[in-house]
């Protein structure tokens, strides 16, 4: 299963998604969403996560992978969350995200001690 934020104008997306459909794989498309990011009721809404189409698992974890930041996989938690909670089941999600903690950590830190701050960040 492959899911992507929409393929319209993005032929490289396109011929993936016709790739793994030859092969077939199951493959969701992700929308962008209408309102984000300030118009909370539109997004959490039927025209904003509810316009995608819902992902059936059978599995109680999944894991969601991207090639990178900005690609889609917090809106496609998200937006399967509400479609989630739409039916009743009370799912969730965990982040993990390595690079982006370590260069977080790191920037904080030396943020911190430029300024003279001598005590690092929590985590």
């Amino acid at each position: 299963m492959w899911s992507s934020p929409g393929t319209k104008n993005q032929p490289a997306a396109t011929i993936f998604k016709n790739k793994l459909e030859r092969r077939n794989i199951r493959v969701y498309t992700h929308q962008f969403t209408k309102g984000y990011p300030t118009d909370v009721d539109k997004i959490v809404s039927d025209e904003g996560y509810g316009a995608n189409e819902y992902i059936h698992t059978s599995k109680p974890i999944v894991v969601v992978t991207g090639p990178g930041p900005y690609s889609g996989k917090l809106a496609n938690c998200l937006s399967q969350i509400y479609h989630e909670y739409r039916r009743g089941v009370h799912a969730g999600y965990a982040k993990f995200e390595t690079s982006y903690l370590e260069s977080s950590f790191e920037t904080s830190c030396q943020h911190r001690l430029r300024s003279g701050h001598r005590r690092y960040p929590r985590l």
